[in-house]
């Protein structure tokens, strides 16, 4: 698989994590110049491993909501250093991939170091536009409980993070219009509501959490 890009960037942001080869990543095949006879305004390119998967969101009556806990729980654990880790930011459905035995993420260009909450955070505002609240608060726990057995997440970054990843979604949204819901909007504010307060969901967190998270 080949991915061209026109910003520097971006280029230099995805080709560290093929680097770095974290869990869950396609290996680095080459990368480079990406020379004459591509469209115009394209510097680089690299070139990866090509998974043979589909976003994970396309067959929901598949989806392991446990198996990615584990898998971006690895992702992260990769990086981690306590507080802060590899996260993907723009974890959307169509960036992580399921072949059938796995979950694979894919698309890096938006990458940075965050506290790992954002990117969770950030997954799960997906979920409750695609589930009805029963369901998303059944793979949410199902994800937690096995994320949490390699990273535990933390009270003060996750509402924090929940509050600013609403904002910027509904933002998203809003620019590419994608206004329209497949649930009723008073559903949707009820299942942020539960992301955010839930008692079933902070049983996950640390017992003692003073970490401030950065959203830079």
């Amino acid at each position: 698989m080949i991915k061209l890009f026109s910003e520097e960037a971006q280029f230099q942001r995805e080709l560290a994590v093929y680097i770095s080869q974290p869990p869950h990543v396609s290996r680095l095949l080459d990368y480079g110049d990406a020379g004459s006879g591509i469209p115009e305004g394209y510097g680089n390119y690299i070139r990866c491993q090509r998974i043979q998967g589909k976003p994970y969101l396309d067959h929901p009556d598949s989806f392991q909501a446990d198996l990615l806990g584990t898998s971006i729980a690895r992702f992260h654990q990769y990086s981690y250093d306590g507080t802060s880790a590899l996260c993907h930011i723009d974890n959307q459905p169509k960036n992580i991939l399921y072949d059938g035995n796995g979950y694979w993420l894919v698309d890096f260009s938006d990458s940075r170091h965050e506290v790992p909450e954002y990117d969770l955070t950030h997954l799960f505002l997906f979920w409750v536009e695609e589930f009805p609240t029963p369901h998303l608060q059944h793979y949410v726990i199902s994800f937690l409980t096995a994320y949490a057995e390699i990273i535990q997440p933390r009270a003060q970054a996750w509402r924090g993070c929940m509050i600013a990843n609403v904002r910027r979604f509904d933002e998203r949204r809003g620019r590419f219009n994608h206004l329209a819901r497949k649930l009723p909007e008073a559903e949707v504010n009820s299942s942020r509501e539960w992301l955010i307060d839930s008692l079933e969901i902070h049983k996950y967190f640390l017992a003692k959490s003073t970490d401030v998270f950065s959203l830079a």
